[in-house]
């Protein structure tokens, strides 16, 4: 007569085998990641996305990465590393140049060449919570040894980044009544002169920034400022004359090498801040000819 076994007892061997697969699972995974036969994912939602793109540029031990661009979401339209692989940009929505700057000190390697987005986005400062959580020594190690465990080869975010296009040219459809509804929106936004206290932080920040700046010309990287045009209409509010004025005022060209790829065009944008692909291509073209030749 069989002996009954309970189901506590069976439940927990078929939780053990579980585990044991998932570990051996995991275990095949990690190792087909340490081949570098497994491109790494872009993320699902933009937090993760901007996570993955600062964590890779640490992490990559492999890829030369001979020109970085720092800088927010208006440098994150300018896609150079889809011209160039030894291109990277460190540029992110809701971000500021401060942190890629940051990051590009941290890391092991010194690009050639670092572009910098000087821009209003400047008074956010660096991301100190992001900062702190790419940068803490273990989850660093622990990224650095087993970089499956990283968000970059998740699964879900490999397959996904595999499916999406990747060009100059993909980001969609914008019309042109919403393009004059978001100039207008901007424009509003824009109107009136920053308040005391933000003219102070962003005074602060300049001179912050340009001590990341010197620090990383003194590592031996040639440092090109980008300031990206706007709208005409957006350009010419109180708000952006103002920071343009001050960011002119403490990177003046005598002292600092600046590039200017859309001198006397029309400029033209989505919504009154970030460019359209087409022109935005033609920024990328004109960062990539920074590089040496190979």
């Amino acid at each position: 007569m069989a002996i009954p076994v309970s189901s506590s007892t069976s439940n927990s061997k078929i939780a053990a085998t579980s585990l044991v697969w998932a570990v051996l699972g995991l275990g095949l995974y990690g190792s087909v990641v340490l081949t570098g036969r497994v491109p790494y994912g872009t993320g699902i939602n933009q937090d993760q996305k901007n996570y993955i793109t600062q964590q890779h540029y640490l992490m990559d031990k492999t890829s030369p990465f001979d020109l970085v661009l720092a800088g927010s979401s208006m440098a994150a339209k300018v896609k150079v590393q889809y011209l160039d692989n030894r291109a990277y940009n460190l540029g992110v929505p809701g971000g500021s140049p401060q942190t890629g700057l940051q990051i590009i000190l941290k890391a092991q390697r010194v690009p050639k060449v670092v572009v910098c987005e000087l821009s209003p986005t400047l008074h956010l400062g660096p991301d100190n919570v992001v900062l702190a959580r790419l940068l803490d020594p273990t989850g660093y190690a622990v990224s650095e040894r087993f970089p499956f465990l990283r968000q970059e080869f998740q699964p879900t975010n490999v397959l996904l980044s595999k499916l999406k296009k990747k060009s100059l040219d993909d980001e969609g459809t914008v019309t042109s009544s919403a393009t004059k509804i978001a100039i207008a929106d901007a424009v509003q936004m824009n109107k009136d002169e920053p308040k005391p206290e933000d003219k102070a932080k962003f005074a602060t920040h300049l001179r912050e920034t340009r001590e990341l700046l010197r620090q990383i010309k003194e590592r031996g990287s040639r440092v090109v400022l980008l300031e990206l045009p706007v709208a005409a209409e957006v350009d010419a509010t109180r708000r952006m004359r103002y920071y343009h004025g001050e960011i002119v005022r403490e990177f003046p060209v005598s002292d600092y090498e600046w590039l200017l790829p859309l001198a006397g065009e029309e400029v033209q944008t989505t919504d009154g801040i970030h460019l359209v692909p087409a022109q935005a291509a033609k920024v990328a073209r004109a960062l990539v000819a920074l590089l040496p030749a190979k």
